[in-house]
């Protein structure tokens, strides 16, 4: 069981509980008592669709108890909650006298030990209460409109730095209105709902109806850490909330988007440019050839300028996001060329920042290029010889390609005395830069298997480690062995090489 930030974390006396279903498998149980809540995971469950189900449901809790609601009354709304890919939905309500019941149920032969420790918790917050009274706590109902509807819906954006962090939206038959947080826009969108929330409950409580509040969000003053409404936005429609709710669960970065269309036709141009350039080279043309090459270049600088940037990594000691301009559509991409990757490199790199090494498990179909792809082994690992090092740590997560999945392990630290280092990822080289984030050049270092660990838990159990739960945009960094969905995996320990649709594993 996790606690939730907010809520009490101990349960006593009788507990109702939803199972967490994901698909047709039950990965867990979402539970309230009178004064607590939680979400408790089956160990006998897919780890990975566990972890990330658990996480989701305490995102909701911790923004049910910002929203200040009673444990028992979350427990109740978030049955309503849309069925989401990854979190799942809720089942049938049920209740168990003790928390040890519900311990036993999800993990039969636990014996209620969590439960014996929250009871030994509770006698000492007993006595201190006793010589220590406290005002009972004052439990209020959220104001503001009706927040459930079954009529379309008018939405504008929330946007800050340019990222639209959520969709605020009105009822067009009734007077139900809210806000939805967009999954994709990830840490920055974790606490946007409340003070929207408070936005439209102070324009409920001046009588305003929800489409005035709607229109007059737009072109208001930016609300500290939650954004603002575009002046001139746009007021779309919805079918319906729960199409506004997939909306912001599926809607791509900006980014993303603009790579995605315009990809397919750089590529193909740029190939045919390339091979129609060394044809000309070989009947003489050099001129021609040469413009050729110069209309080739353009289109590759501006596939450099349209990569999306893709988070790969919080530090561990600085705690700052890092987003890497990576090509997630597939590997045909001219990022991962690997004699010649069309990169740019990241913004606002942490100082503490070192490398970045990766792994990729090939499924499917591999998409043909004209050039030599190196993803990595088809497993994850860890460098010992840049983890030994003295306060180096390094954090492992999980990002698609296409239909391939990709594990980048990104280094933090302190610079090594020989700067030696990893190649970066899928490349033939690495940057170097110093302890205040300036740019010294770039190194080479020859990948060599036999020197890599794939067994990733004695590093997790040191700490040396750290992991982020796949789809969870916030990367909350996690250092337990035992819940790491990326202990333990099969496949080629070798280095992948592709080309023209064909993969090869050699040891360099």
């Amino acid at each position: 069981m996790s606690s939730v930030q907010g809520y009490n974390r101990w349960p006593v006396g009788a507990v109702r509980y939803r199972p967490i279903i994901v698909g047709d498998e039950v990965v867990g149980y979402l539970w309230a008592s009178a004064h607590a809540a939680g979400a408790l995971r089956r160990r006998s469950a897919d780890r990975a669709l566990s972890l990330r189900a658990h996480l989701g449901w305490n995102d909701r809790l911790t923004q049910a108890h910002q929203r200040r609601l009673d444990p028992q009354e979350a427990l109740r709304l978030l049955a309503d909650e849309p069925v989401h890919a990854e979190h799942g939905r809720l089942g049938d309500l049920a209740e168990v006298p003790d928390f040890a019941d519900l311990e036993e149920l999800a993990n039969p032969g636990s014996g209620g030990t969590k439960a014996a420790e929250y009871q030994r918790e509770l006698a000492l917050k007993a006595e201190r209460e006793r010589r220590h009274p406290s005002p009972a706590p004052v439990i209020r109902r959220p104001p503001g409109y009706p927040r459930k509807t079954d009529s379309p819906v008018l939405y504008v954006p929330v946007v800050k730095d340019d990222t639209v962090l959520g969709f605020l939206w009105a009822a067009t038959t009734d007077d139900a209105a809210g806000y939805v947080r967009r999954e994709w826009a990830g840490p920055a969108a974790s606490q946007t709902s409340v003070p929207w929330l408070d936005v439209l409950a102070a324009a409920q409580s001046e009588g305003l109806s929800p489409l005035r509040a709607l229109r007059r969000a737009i072109g208001a003053e930016e609300l500290p850490e939650a954004g603002a409404v575009p002046a001139g936005a746009e007021i779309r429609n919805a079918p319906s909330l729960a199409a506004l709710r997939e909306l912001a669960r599926t809607d791509l970065p900006e980014d993303l988007k603009r790579f995605t269309v315009e990809r397919p036709a750089l590529l193909a141009e740029g190939d045919r440019l390339k091979a129609e350039a060394r044809r000309l080279e070989d009947a003489g043309d050099m001129q021609a050839s040469h413009v050729a090459r110069a209309e080739r270049s353009r289109l590759r600088k501006r596939y450099i300028e349209l990569l999306p940037r893709v988070r790969v990594a919080r530090c561990p000691r600085t705690h700052r996001m890092v987003e890497w301009p990576i090509d997630v559509v597939d590997l045909n991409g001219w990022f991962w060329d690997h004699d010649a990757p069309a990169r740019r490199a990241p913004r606002d790199l942490p100082p503490t920042w070192l490398a970045m090494t990766g792994a990729m498990r090939l499924d499917g179909p591999v998409a043909s290029a004209p050039f030599t792809a190196r993803p990595g082994p088809g497993v994850p690992f860890v460098v010992p010889r840049l983890l030994e090092q003295p306060d180096v740590r390094a954090v492992i997560a999980q990002i698609d390609v296409g239909p391939h999945t990709g594990w980048p392990v990104t280094y933090f630290g302190p610079l090594p005395g020989d700067r030696r280092l990893e190649n970066l990822w899928g490349a033939g080289d690495f940057p170097i830069y110093d302890d205040e984030g300036e740019h010294l050049g770039y190194g080479e270092n020859e990948p060599w298997p036999a020197d890599y660990d794939f067994d990733l838990a004695p590093w997790l159990e040191s700490g040396k480690l750290l992991w982020a739960a796949p789809g969870d945009h916030s990367f909350s960094l996690y250092g337990d062995p035992a819940d790491c969905p990326f202990v333990g995996l099969e496949g080629p320990r070798d280095l992948a090489h592709v080309e023209n649709g064909h993969v090869r594993y050699r040891s360099v």
